[in-house]
């Protein structure tokens, strides 16, 4: 979980990221610092019609728009 703009996520727990206009929960694959500030790795599936998972996606963004999924 992030309190702290220098606290990263732990790898493995489950986080909301902004999406659109709204947020979509995912999983943290990766977190460290970089020189532009810590960055998060976040593993979004891609949801069948009755929520399975068909596929997913990650992509990287700054450890301060990420939040802990409740």
């Amino acid at each position: 979980m992030v309190t702290k703009a220098d606290r990263l996520p732990m790898i493995g727990s489950a986080v909301v990221v902004p999406w659109g206009l709204g947020e979509v929960e995912g999983v943290v694959e990766d977190a460290y610092s970089a020189g532009s500030g810590p960055r998060v790795r976040v593993r979004i599936p891609v949801r069948g019609p009755e929520g399975e998972e068909l596929d997913h996606f990650s992509f990287v963004l700054p450890a301060s728009a990420v939040r802990p999924a409740h």
